[in-house]
Order: structure tokens, then sequence, then C-alpha cells
């Protein structure tokens, strides 16, 4: 079983302060199990970086409650994150994230 999420965050007419949305994609061995998409707010504060962690937090609590009947060290070793945008720190701060969450297992 392979677990590949995608996803993307922006903010329009303008970064900060526009407004805020998100939307993501889970596959399984290829298969689409899972699409979201929301709108997060407007103003102050409100940037396509944090539209992108709040994509990526989205897509993993799908994960923590569709696979929940695995363990946790197996969903892991078999999840893959794909930012597709162009604020490649988000995707670098999950393999930060999932390589200390491996290590603590």
């Amino acid at each position: 079983m392979k677990i590949s999420v995608y996803f993307d965050g922006l903010t329009e007419p303008k970064n900060p302060g526009g407004y805020g949305t998100y939307g993501f994609v889970v596959k399984v061995d290829g298969e689409v199990v899972k699409r979201g998409k929301g709108f997060i707010g407007k103003g102050a504060g409100i940037t396509n970086n944090v539209c992108e962690y709040i994509a990526l937090l989205r897509a993993l609590e799908y994960r923590e409650g569709a696979f929940s009947q695995y363990r946790r060290s197996e969903v892991l070793r078999r999840f893959t994150a794909c930012n597709k945008s162009d604020a490649r720190r988000v995707a670098s701060e999950e393999r930060k994230s999932a390589r200390a969450s491996q290590a603590c297992l």
C-alpha cells in the first residue's frame, strides 16, 4: 500500500491578507480515495504558507482516521506528501516532521 497526498493553498488577490483557500487529494496505490477543499478566511494573518499548512493538516487528519486500523509506523512508512506549489518550505517541514516521527517509533 502506497499513500500519497497532494496539497496546495493560496491567497487571492493579494498575499498576505487576501482570501485563503486550500485543497488536497489523497491517493492509495494511485487511486483517489479522498478530495478536500476549503475556505480559511480573509485578512491579516492569511498567507499562502498558512493555507498550505492547513491543506496538509486536513489531509493528515483524514489519514489518521482512514488508516487507524494500521499501526502508525506502517502508515508513516508508506506515506508520501507531495506539495505541488511554489512554497517548498511546507514540503520541507513535512519531511522533517515525518523523519522525526519515524525516529520516535
